[in-house]
């Protein structure tokens, strides 16, 4: 601590101060250097905090650029969400306090019983000649010529801290607002983007499901078609068979095997019957022109068409494809019990 400078005689108190201006000055420059490195601080930790909500609440809102899936586009929305502070103080948890402190210390810088105060804390408890009141002197001197100016310098340059860290709290918490909203408009722009991307997936899955239906359909109508092909050469070389063959004739009325109608039958697809939708061992004569009744067949109408004798098959398909083609729905068979030709071709 400075001490004070004595007079060779009896002066008033503003002579005092004048004669130990310099050191008040001295005392001034500490007291305020001390306070104002840690206002100084406190003030970066505001800046800092401030420059950190600015940045991150700026970057929130990340709208789609390009998304190729579903997934890509999930992953862009939930990248989306809101991800900044959710206030001033959340960028630095020490940050109130700090300015708190400060601007208390601060402010003690501008009163007698403060300044005393920040003496005490910076000197030691018994500055001056005579302890507290030494103190209250030297307080006298941080307020003199030299000292005032630098005590009003330091109220100058720190003395709105809290107003200013209140104004910085407000200004974040639109940032965030800002943020919030920027965010949640990018993840509607994500979300629009997933519906439309689902609804490519699906058509292209639609096509794709479509396309493995229609090749297994045209697979089992060929094999229909195919079977009905070689169950009509069989059944011609059997009636050949029958006619121009010693050898069948033979067979026939003895009750032997006939090795040429033995042959003749493996003519048959191997897959007549699952391939035309016959369960009872009856072949289903299944034409060109009901191609359409073949396609839309389901477990149901399978069940009715099996339960049906040959003769009345094909009246059956002839009433449904006619209901296609005009558009009705399938309607009762009501002939099921007529005795139709036996012949089922007769009727197609």
């Amino acid at each position: 601590m400075t001490v004070p400078k004595k007079p060779s005689s009896w002066v008033n108190f503003q002579d005092y101060l004048s004669l130990n201006d310099e050191g008040g000055k001295a005392m001034a420059d500490r007291v305020a250097g001390n306070v104002g490195e840690q206002a100084g601080q406190a003030a970066q930790a505001l800046q800092t905090a401030q420059g950190t909500v600015k940045q991150r609440t700026a970057s929130q809102g990340k709208a789609p650029v390009q998304a190729g899936s579903t997934t890509e586009a999930a992953i862009g929305g939930a990248n989306a969400a809101y991800s900044g502070p959710e206030s001033l103080d959340a960028a630095d948890p020490n940050l109130g306090k700090a300015i708190a402190d400060a601007s208390a210390r601060v402010q003690r810088a501008g009163t007698a019983g403060g300044q005393a105060s920040l003496l005490s804390e910076i000197y030691g408890p018994q500055q001056g000649p005579a302890g507290v009141g030494g103190g209250m002197l030297d307080s006298a001197l941080l307020s003199g010529v030299g000292g005032g100016a630098t005590m009003q310098g330091l109220r100058s340059q720190f003395g709105k801290l809290g107003e200013q860290y209140k104004g910085a709290q407000k200004t974040a918490a639109d940032q965030i607002a800002a943020g919030k909203q920027a965010a949640t408009a990018a993840q509607g722009q994500w979300d629009a983007l997933s519906k439309k991307l689902a609804g490519e997936e699906a058509t292209r899955r639609g096509a794709a499901d479509k396309a493995v239906a229609d090749a297994d359909f045209e697979a089992k109508w060929a094999a229909a078609q195919g079977s009905n092909t070689l169950d009509e050469v069989n059944r011609a070389f059997s009636s050949f068979n029958a006619i121009m063959s010693p050898i069948s004739q033979v067979a026939e009325n003895t009750g032997n095997r006939d090795p040429i109608a033995d042959w003749g039958r493996q003519l048959i697809h191997p897959d007549a019957g699952k391939a035309s939708g016959g369960t009872r061992g009856q072949k289903i004569w299944w034409q060109p022109h009901q191609k359409e009744v073949f396609r839309q067949m389901d477990p149901a109408q399978w069940q009715v068409l099996n339960s049906l004798p040959p003769q009345a098959q094909q009246r059956w398909i002839e009433q449904r494809r006619q209901e296609i083609e005009s558009g009705r729905p399938a309607q009762p068979f009501r002939q099921a019990g007529r005795d139709f030709f036996t012949d089922p071709h007769k009727y197609l």
